[in-house]
């Protein structure tokens, strides 16, 4: 682990830290909420903050015909559920109870050349990169970037949730 004055590593999970009652001022997590986003991590959230918890989560915005054509790519080779894991994970955090939760989508394009965009594919858990599927998943994403490309590159819309439960 890497070692800071100001940080202290403490063994847990997201539904039992070990960390005292109102010992932190946020309680943060990010793209992997989705693993843990139950009644019992929310309750230790509100337990151990002070005063908010916070979600930081980015996703695909598929309002655009290149993210649409990617979106439909992934979900057709998933090996597993976590797309849709996420977006509960976001309901889930957006109904923290006894919070105010505010909501805040922040856009963002993300540029890539064919390479990036099988790399962005890549480093999905859930993405076969091997095998028959791997090969036939990077053909699909191939045609893909070929019929969007535009002087070598595509640009994938993105969108940063920023979610706060204040009490």
């Amino acid at each position: 682990c890497l070692q800071h004055e100001r940080v202290r590593w403490v063994d847990g999970r997201a539904e039992s830290t070990g960390l005292a009652d109102g010992s932190v001022d946020v309680v943060t997590t990010c793209q992997a909420f989705h693993w843990f986003a139950n009644d019992d991590a929310m309750r230790e959230f509100r337990r151990i903050a002070r005063r908010r918890a916070a979600l930081l989560q980015y996703e695909r915005d598929e309002s655009d015909q290149l993210t649409k054509a990617y979106g439909d790519v992934v979900r057709s080779y998933a090996t597993d559920d976590t797309e849709a894991l996420r977006e509960k994970g976001l309901a889930v955090f957006s109904a923290f109870p006894g919070a105010r939760v505010a909501r805040h989508v922040v856009p963002l394009r993300q540029p890539l050349d064919c390479e990036g965009l099988l790399g962005r594919a890549a480093s999905s858990s859930y993405l076969p990169t091997s095998g028959d599927a791997g090969e036939a998943l990077q053909r699909d994403l191939v045609a893909v970037f070929e019929r969007f490309a535009r002087d070598g590159s595509v640009d994938l819309a993105m969108c940063t949730y920023v979610l706060t439960a204040d009490w």
